[in-house]
């Protein structure tokens, strides 16, 4: 009458139990690792830019200001904005204002450029690139004396400053390759 097969104690069933659910969490995580392996690569989120710079203003006032990257919350993988690295500053002496904007990988037909006597906006597009920037000048400028240029990924523009023109009577420049 004896039985020849061996009973498990409970702490054997367990053991046993424990070794066949790391087995197949084992082949799940191998299964996992073949899929994503042998699927075309993901996109990459664009990187995030954040910057600060520290700038002796003509009054003799530092005046601190961030740039980079304008939306960091936004999701991975939606258009970021930047906003671009740019210097400004009046030269008192020659009655002008002047804008130096980095917008590295962008062309002169990629970028707009809208001033007013008060702001001056910039919004330029290229690729996975967009940059948008609104500079309020410290002083009234005369948008109709606007001097560009745009090189290697340079744009600099200088204004004439004026304390002549009304603020009803503002002009606009347009500079650049798209609307």
């Amino acid at each position: 009458m004896g039985s020849t097969a061996k009973t498990l104690t409970a702490y054997e069933r367990l053991l046993v139990q424990l070794e066949e659910e790391i087995a197949e969490t084992e082949r799940r995580i191998g299964r996992i690792v073949r899929n994503m392996l042998a699927e075309e690569p993901q996109r990459q989120a664009p990187p995030l830019v954040l910057g600060w710079i520290l700038q002796i203003g003509a009054d003799g006032i530092p005046h601190f200001r961030e740039f980079g990257t304008a939306a960091p919350a936004r999701a991975a993988f939606d258009e970021v904005i930047r906003e671009p690295f740019y210097t400004s500053g009046v030269d008192g002496p020659n009655h002008r204002y002047l804008l130096t904007i980095e917008l590295p990988g962008v062309r002169r037909e990629d970028l707009n450029m809208h001033a007013g006597t008060k702001v001056i906006r910039i919004d330029a597009r290229h690729e996975h690139r967009r940059y948008q920037l609104r500079v309020a000048a410290p002083v009234r400028i005369d948008p109709r004396s606007a001097q560009v240029s745009f090189n290697q990924g340079i744009l600099q523009a200088a204004f004439r400053t004026t304390q002549d023109l009304p603020p009803r009577k503002r002009g606009s420049v347009h500079f650049g390759g798209f609307e």
